[in-house]
């Protein structure tokens, strides 16, 4: 039996490595004409999506020139500070902050930062430190959603969960109205207080 050389024995070795990554590594998601979503949400899940839209997650690459768009549906202030002060140190960040060194598009469409009032009421201070957060990013290059005067809505559910108030907020609903002895799921309730919905209830 022939003995192999260490170069032979290396390139053999690195043969069977590709062989096995090939074999092993998920074929490539081609994301031409499709909508990239970002959520800073660990472990979000929004159920189902449009087919022309993707949920990111950090092992996906892309190209932004490659895309419809890109979309931020959930963003922090803490954030929304670090893109803008150039602290990209997650993942998160980084891919967004990619994006706007190509020259690409982003758009935010959390609906809290569709309402500056919810801030506002909060305190003036950090309302206006948030303007300028805003007012930067938009030099930047990111869009915000523009701002839609609050909707009422009414419902028959006996039953409201996250994802039912995420539709609530993705239609622009800041008022709600719920039966009598409707059941709030704790993650609804602390949604719905963190994102400035008012519940109220039917008497």
């Amino acid at each position: 039996m022939e003995l192999l050389d260490s170069n032979q024995l290396r390139t053999l070795i690195e043969q069977v490595a590709l062989q096995v990554l090939n074999k092993t590594q998920p074929e490539p998601v081609t994301f031409k004409g499709k909508v990239l979503l970002f959520s800073d949400i660990p472990d979000w899940s929004p159920g189902s999506l449009p087919s022309d839209k993707i949920l990111w997650k950090p092992e996906i690459t892309f190209q932004a020139r490659d895309l419809d768009g890109i979309e931020i549906i959930h963003l922090s202030a803490a954030n929304l500070s670090k893109l803008v002060h150039l602290i990209w140190d997650t993942p998160f960040l980084e891919a967004i902050g990619q994006v706007l060194l190509e020259g690409g598009k982003v758009k935010v469409t959390d609906p809290k930062w569709k309402n500056k009032t919810f801030w506002k009421n909060k305190s003036k201070i950090f309302f206006e430190a948030l303007s300028e957060l805003i007012e930067k990013a938009k030099s930047y290059g990111i869009e915000f959603e523009i701002y839609e005067p609050s909707k009422e809505a009414v419902t028959v559910q006996k039953v409201v969960t996250y994802e039912d108030i995420m539709k609530f907020l993705n239609n622009g609903i800041r008022s709600l109205i719920l039966p009598k002895g409707t059941i709030i799921t704790p993650l609804a309730a602390e949604l719905a207080k963190d994102r400035g919905i008012i519940l109220h209830s039917s008497q």
